[in-house]
């Protein structure tokens, strides 16, 4: 407690007072190979049918979208967890080959129904593009638009440095091209008025109609980037799932 004005009051405080565990950061890897699906991962609503599961033979998690998009108000396959980390850094690697027109899949950071960003594979006019997209206050805005070879798996990344949300992909997962940067205070509930927080992961949608290819995403590392306090003492490392 600080009292008599004796004392600053941060963001982030060491404490030889919390009698609950702390963990040293909140670092994770998800190789999906237990199933079902970890109880930490949350769904967008409710899902329709099987529209989510760990897949066998270590071919990671398996989403088939609906028609529903993460703008609209009805149960879209959106697979998240909670942004815990100012500065983060989220990378999966996604095996989707499009075969209907309008099927996408990919990583996402989701305030609302109207304030999200996606960054994806889909396919249009029969070709395989990679986008990234805003939705703010719930108008979108194309951030990147690019045509991707029509095989093989993209790598992709969502980073936060503490003012920016930046998203990235690669083909090989060494060189990484940028597909589009956005404000977080754009992603907050004190600018686009929801309650919530925002979550990140992974989505997959027919925009309109329903799939019939899966996605497969390989894995799924969340990197916590938020520095510790000065002096505090060492704390349980990152998480393994």
């Amino acid at each position: 407690m600080i009292d008599n004005n004796e004392g600053t009051v941060s963001a982030v405080m060491c404490s030889d007072r919390l009698t609950a565990p702390q963990k040293r950061n909140l670092s994770f890897t998800d190789d999906f190979s237990g199933s079902p699906l970890s109880c930490e991962w949350s769904f967008l609503r409710t899902l329709p049918g099987r529209r989510a599961e760990v897949a066998p033979e270590g071919h990671g998690l398996k989403l088939t979208g609906a028609a529903a998009t993460l703008k609209d108000a009805a149960p879209s396959v959106f697979v998240c967890r909670r942004q815990q980390s100012l500065r983060m850094r989220v990378r999966t690697l996604l095996s989707f080959i499009p075969a209907r027109e309008g099927e996408e899949a990919g990583i996402a950071i989701r305030l609302s129904d109207e304030a999200h960003l996606t960054l994806g594979r889909v396919r249009k006019r029969n070709r395989h593009i990679i986008v990234s997209t805003a939705v703010d206050y719930a108008i979108p805005r194309r951030l990147l638009k690019e045509q991707l070879p029509e095989t093989g798996e993209i790598h992709l990344e969502l980073v936060s440095d503490g003012r920016d949300y930046m998203m990235n992909y690669s083909l090989d997962g060494m060189e990484w091209r940028t597909a589009g940067r956005y404000p977080m205070s754009r992603m907050s509930p004190e600018v686009n008025w929801c309650f919530t927080g925002a979550c990140v992961g992974m989505y997959a949608t027919g925009n309109g109609n329903e799939c019939v290819t899966p996605a497969y995403f390989r894995y799924f590392e969340y990197r916590d980037d938020d520095p510790l306090p000065s002096g505090c003492p060492d704390l349980q490392e990152g998480l393994t799932i």
